[in-house]
């Protein structure tokens, strides 16, 4: 759903459900895997949008660490999230 919203340019309510999400995917499954680090890049992209930079770039280094543990350092993934740091 945060993808729907984000797309539509409704921010607050893109990270409203990001953050819903987020919790009940790190109630099911943890906090390390892919999928809790696309919820982090996501919630951080948000938060660059909307230029809460110190949020953004705190969600953005939570994702890379996660991705980091899983792929090797040349993988997209990791590139993917130093892309958006580095925005």
């Amino acid at each position: 759903m945060g993808v729907l919203y984000y797309d539509k340019e409704n921010y607050s309510g893109a990270l409203e459900n990001y953050e819903q999400a987020l919790s009940y995917r790190m109630k099911a499954d943890g906090d390390e895997n892919y999928e809790i680090a696309n919820i982090y890049n996501n919630i951080g992209n948000v938060h660059r949008i909307q230029e809460k930079y110190d949020l953004a770039l705190q969600n953005l280094q939570r994702c890379l660490e996660i991705r980091s543990k899983i792929y090797p350092e040349n993988h997209p993934a990791i590139a993917e999230v130093l892309t958006n740091i580095g925005l």
